[in-house]
């Protein structure tokens, strides 16, 4: 009988590649889809159904693996229901009477809100301009009231890797600038965030309440996608106004803010594999 310590809430694209560097018997990892369950204990990995707007789902998690101290939240707010914030609300709950010692909340560089190009770290004032980027925030708070459970909140900014990234996006035409291009642009390599949350969910030591995890090098829109498009030998995608990519949701790409990882590569002792778009395009 394993006794796993850690739980992976959401078998997405970063906890997949996060599960691959833990050892196997030392996480659960959850998915709302049986056969993405199935995939992963073919694997050899332990694996459940879970459903984070089911109130009785984690608790029944929890019970069924008592061992676990851990928890990895990866599930955004839940735009299909009524109340986004469920699942935060339901998981706080469950992992204050459940012996968990531990939370990590993967959230977005988008609760600063910043549009001016400035620096921001942790302690930057947070203000976000977008309701995902408010109901990342309120989800947040609801974990940092917890009492007996000690809180990381991991800010993410653009995720990329294989099969995921501006690459796949200007390969299928679906890119645009915003503003020609005038805007700051942040980013981790998915190896790298797995890594940062891997440490993160083993080490025995304190980390930050609130950790920025992004590259060396904030970009220009514009700078990364012409030396993409001369690498993948692309033409330049078309121009939108702010107000356009208001209009078509494009939420994610309207900031304009350079993040510090200071106290990332300070707190923590994964060196990054990929310290900025450059190093990525090496091997593409």
């Amino acid at each position: 009988m394993s006794d796993p310590s850690i739980l992976l809430l959401g078998g997405g694209y970063t906890l997949l590649r996060t599960a691959e560097l833990l050892p196997a018997g030392s996480f659960v990892i959850t998915s709302r889809n049986a056969e993405t369950r199935r995939s992963f204990e073919s694997k050899g990995w332990l694996a459940t159904d879970f459903n984070i707007e089911l109130s009785a789902s984690l608790p029944s998690v929890l019970g069924r693996w008592p061992s676990i101290t851990t928890v990895v939240d990866s599930v955004p707010p839940i735009r299909t229901n009524d109340n986004p914030l469920i699942g935060a609300e339901a998981v706080s709950h469950a992992v204050q009477k459940g012996g968990i010692k531990r939370l990590l909340y993967l959230s977005t560089t988008g609760v600063y809100g910043v549009t001016d190009g400035s620096w921001v770290d942790e302690n930057t004032p947070t203000n976000p301009t977008q309701v995902w980027g408010r109901d990342r925030l309120h989800a947040e708070n609801i974990y940092r009231e917890m009492k007996t459970v000690e809180v990381s909140i991991f800010r993410l900014p653009a995720i990329y890797g294989p099969g995921r990234g501006l690459e796949q996006a200007l390969q299928l035409g679906s890119y645009k600038l915003i503003d020609n291009g005038e805007r700051w642009t942040n980013r981790i390599h998915v190896d790298d965030l797995a890594g940062v949350l891997a440490e993160g969910a083993t080490t025995e030591r304190s980390i930050p309440e609130i950790v920025c995890v992004t590259d060396d090098k904030p970009v220009l829109q514009r700078e990364i996608v012409e030396a993409y498009c001369r690498k993948l030998n692309l033409p330049m995608p078309s121009s939108v106004s702010s107000e356009q990519a208001k209009d078509a949701k494009l939420f994610t790409m309207l900031s304009n803010q350079r993040i510090s990882n200071a106290l990332m590569k300070k707190s923590f002792a994964w060196k990054l594999k990929f310290s900025s778009y450059e190093k990525h395009l090496e091997v593409i």
